[in-house]
């Protein structure tokens, strides 16, 4: 575990309830944790380890990331960190149950008489639900305040009945009768009005009516009942604030996004709705973006992103609409088959998520400000050090590595990659075939390439030019040990360079340095140990992606040259039409002959050619 990184992290984690994501070295989710204060309790795992659970420190030790997400309530957070640990299925979180764990409220809206009812499963009826409920016992709370100011049938009688006796709910007052005719269906839709407008977070009716009872109380002098009338609407904010109660329906799908930006940076984040409850976020970084609006954004952002197999809702809400937002809707629409529209919420409960989705992508935006601050001066700190290591007259700026590949001795390449103030410049790397050296000698193949290296660079710069090969390092890394160190040299020497040599070894990344026989070792995990490790290693990747290059196209024309009448024009365009060897193999004839400077004899003889080479290849 990275104490400097853990630090970093801790120091800025918002003070705010969320839920946050712990990722392994693969950048796999392996726990997800919610929390009213995401700063306290994330910070809470790193503190001393004496009394921690052994899974705890299991999780830990494998944590190299973390995720965090804002949410405006640890009830959210809650629901959120449900549906995320179903969707990741993280290794160290205890599998939850499926959605009936928590219940919802639903008023039958299809009932001509509608009731309100608990329920753990949600169906695609008429019905109106709210929740789901994560604390059971302000549920109970808000059905018991409803009940008394609002009474409803709750048994499944039919309506109209003639004849009969009204039932005990009704004496007791727990009903309204109309089984018996007792409320008219307009009355009674009042009452369901009032207790579908609570549901939605609106206490203004039943506050009313308390405080009306409270004072008739009082002016009777009815002390007592007045009194239990103020705990009453006392009683309603605190079940109001145990429980936040949405309202939006659970079979809406739809997704938020927002723009956040800072100068030349933005972020976009997704919420993803889902049966009315977030599931879960994503984000996409957006550099060079300055002089554009958040509609020019969102325009480039969308099709992008809602591309392959992502699934498009219906309803896209947004900050601001993108820039030709008739032909992003157009290919959306046609991607999802089906309407997709785009709507900017001006208030309510979208509002309030764009809001909160806004905030997440500025708390990523500062990380990301951070985290590029830290890199850079770990990169000053790294290049210093090794200025010291090295005993380097000054800060190398520009580095230059090389590495040679083949495989016994075939396909020999070099390969030059370029790292500038600590960051690799992929667009002044450089591929050599080794072209004066026979056989397996990587001494010769290394001086070949730093000798054209130099030739080409004093040229250039004789011509006036500064970039490219004529802008040469303040130092050379060759991947190798004492003896690609001691044969390079030589190429110094030839063009009387004052440039500094040093080689890379792969056992205990020993760097040798000339007219030194020890080794010098870099401290291990220091920042100057990781950026040479990552500058050969990248050297090494790229000598090998070339190397496999020419070897797979050498193979291709070996194959092809051995077929009579093909030669190199016809080999040339049966590549470019077929792009591989397997491709050929399995064309037709009258495939074939399709390709440019193919007859209809050169096509057989390619049919002819593969075939026979399969029958040999079964016989052996």
């Amino acid at each position: 575990m990275d104490k400097s990184f853990w630090q970093e992290k801790l120091k800025n984690l918002p003070v705010h309830p969320g839920v946050y994501l712990f990722k392994d070295e693969a950048g796999s989710v392996i726990y997800v944790g919610k929390a009213e204060n995401l700063k306290s309790r994330v910070s809470s795992y790193f503190l001393e380890s004496k009394n921690m659970a052994p899974k705890t420190l299991a999780m830990r030790e494998k944590a190299c990331d973390l995720e965090t997400i804002l949410v405006d309530s640890d009830t959210e957070a809650l629901l959120l960190e449900c549906n995320l640990i179903k969707r990741y299925r993280p290794r160290y979180n205890i599998m939850l149950k499926d959605d009936k764990t928590y219940p919802y409220l639903k008023l039958t809206l299809g009932e001509a008489y509608p009731r309100l009812i608990v329920t753990r499963q949600y169906q695609n009826d008429k019905g109106k639900y709210f929740g789901p409920f994560t604390n059971v016992g302000a549920m109970n709370d808000t059905v018991a305040l409803l009940k008394q100011f609002f009474p409803l049938r709750s048994c499944g009688t039919k309506m109209g009945r003639s004849k009969g006796r009204v039932c005990l709910n009704y004496d007791l007052g727990n009903c309204p009768g109309p089984c018996m005719d007792k409320i008219s269906q307009r009355d009674y839709g009042e009452t369901v009005k009032a207790i579908d407008g609570f549901l939605s977070g609106d206490s203004g009716e039943i506050r009313r009516l308390l405080k009306a009872k409270m004072e008739d109380y009082a002016k009777e002098l009815q002390f007592e009942k007045a009194a239990a009338c103020r705990d009453q609407l006392k009683a309603v904010d605190a079940v109001l604030a145990k429980q936040k109660i949405s309202a939006a329906n659970v079979r809406d799908d739809l997704d938020i996004i927002a723009v956040a930006r800072e100068g030349e940076e933005a972020v976009v984040t997704v919420f993803f709705i889902r049966n009315g409850r977030m599931i879960g976020r994503e984000h996409r970084f957006i550099t060079g973006c300055g002089d554009q609006d958040d509609g020019e954004i969102l325009r480039l952002f969308l099709p992008e992103f809602y591309g392959g197999d992502r699934r498009i809702p219906r309803q896209l809400y947004v900050t601001s609409l993108p820039a030709e937002t008739e032909v992003v809707t157009e290919i959306l629409s046609a991607r999802r088959e089906g309407p997709v529209h785009f709507l900017v919420p001006q208030k309510g409960e979208k509002q309030r998520l764009l809001q909160l989705a806004a905030k997440n992508g500025a708390l990523l935006l500062a990380e990301e400000k951070r985290d590029k601050n830290k890199d850079d001066t770990d990169l000053r700190t790294a290049l210093e050090n090794l200025r010291t290591a090295l005993q380097l007259p000054y800060t190398p700026r520009r580095i230059e590595c090389y590495d040679i590949s083949h495989v016994q001795g075939a396909y020999t390449v070099g390969s030059m990659i370029v790292f500038i103030d600590g960051k690799p410049k992929k667009d002044q790397y450089r591929k050599f075939k080794i072209k004066n050296v026979a056989g397996i000698d990587d001494f010769a193949s290394l001086n070949e390439v730093l000798d054209r290296r130099f030739k080409r660079g004093i040229e250039e710069k004789q011509a006036g030019k500064t970039a490219g090969f004529a802008d040469f390092p303040d130092l050379f890394l060759i991947d190798g040990g004492k003896g690609q160190l001691s044969a390079t040299l030589k190429i110094r020497e030839k063009y009387h360079s004052a440039i500094p040599f040093v080689s890379l070894a792969k056992r205990e990344e020993e760097l040798m340095l000339p007219d030194q026989e020890a080794p010098l070792l870099l401290p291990k995990g220091s920042p100057e140990f990781h950026l040479i490790q990552r500058i050969r290693d990248e050297a090494h990747r790229f000598a090998i992606s070339f190397h496999r290059q020419l070897r797979s196209k050498g193979q291709t024309r070996s194959i092809l040259e051995d077929i009579p009448g093909i030669g190199p024009a016809r080999q040339k365009a049966l590549q470019k039409h077929f792009k591989s060897v397997r491709a050929i193999e399995y064309a037709t004839v009258e495939e074939l002959m399709l390709v440019e400077h193919m007859t209809k004899a050169a096509a057989t003889a390619v049919y002819d050619f593969f075939r026979l080479r399969e029958h040999t290849k079964e016989k052996e």
